[in-house]
């Protein structure tokens, strides 16, 4: 059957096989460079991408988040962290409105932390938390929102640019239920019983000065007063 198929090609199908394995002879150096490059194409990409990969899993990252004092709750720290793997050199944060350049009537948190990162930090190590107190009721010094960027490189010279835009108003909504057995509230309960102790210790002592009592006990009891209020000198000196 292919017998007779070849034969029965007139004249002009052999002038068209003959063109185009000629075709195949002349360009067939071409195709297999084609062949190997479609082979190798994928190959490079691969290589490419595991490396990307690794310089993404061992870079440093630098963060800036809000936090809570971890000593007064109601206040906020702003904190400027490398999460990475790596160390981060030459890091620069700038904020976008800038930071005061002086302490204002309404506070010097934002002046404070602004000095913090004046200049160039040289590196900051895996795991580093640069911090400082950003927000209080009584501190509004610091811009809200605040777009703060850090530019830094890694070991190899690699540059990154990471940006935040800073918010205090979803901490501004937090509740806090302060519980009688917790730290704060034995505190809280400390100073009041102390308080309390000085008012009853100065009744006692206006008491016996009233009624011409033992002086000597009225002298003890107003310095006993004394060293119970907040600031006084351990030595009995006013």
């Amino acid at each position: 059957m292919v017998s007779a198929v070849w034969s029965g090609l007139s004249s002009e199908g052999w002038a068209v096989i003959t063109d185009v394995w000629n075709w195949i002879e002349q360009f067939s150096g071409a195709l297999t460079v084609l062949l190997a490059a479609a082979a190798v194409v994928p190959a490079v990409i691969a290589i490419l991408s595991a490396k990307r990969d690794s310089r993404d899993r061992t870079r440093p990252v630098i963060v800036v988040e809000v936090q809570k004092h971890p000593h007064a709750e109601r206040n906020l720290m702003l904190a400027v962290r490398n999460v990475g793997a790596s160390v981060a050199r030459s890091v620069s944060v700038t904020f976008d409105p800038a930071l005061p350049t002086e302490a204002t009537p309404t506070g010097h948190y934002a002046f404070y932390f602004g000095k913090m990162f004046a200049d160039v930090i040289p590196t900051v190590p895996p795991g580093q938390t640069l911090a400082n107190p950003w927000y209080s009721k009584d501190d509004t010094s610091a811009p809200s929102p605040c777009t703060i960027a850090a530019r830094y490189t890694d070991q190899h010279g690699h540059p990154y640019v990471d940006s935040y835009v800073i918010s205090v108003t979803p901490y501004l909504a937090n509740l806090f239920i302060e519980a009688s057995d917790s730290m704060p509230g034995r505190i809280k309960t400390l100073a009041e019983q102390a308080k309390e102790q000085t008012v009853a210790l100065q009744a006692i002592a206006e008491s016996l000065q009233q009624r011409g009592g033992d002086a000597d006990l009225g002298a003890r009891m107003h310095a006993l007063q004394r060293l119970l209020q907040p600031g006084a000198d351990p030595d009995g000196r006013d």
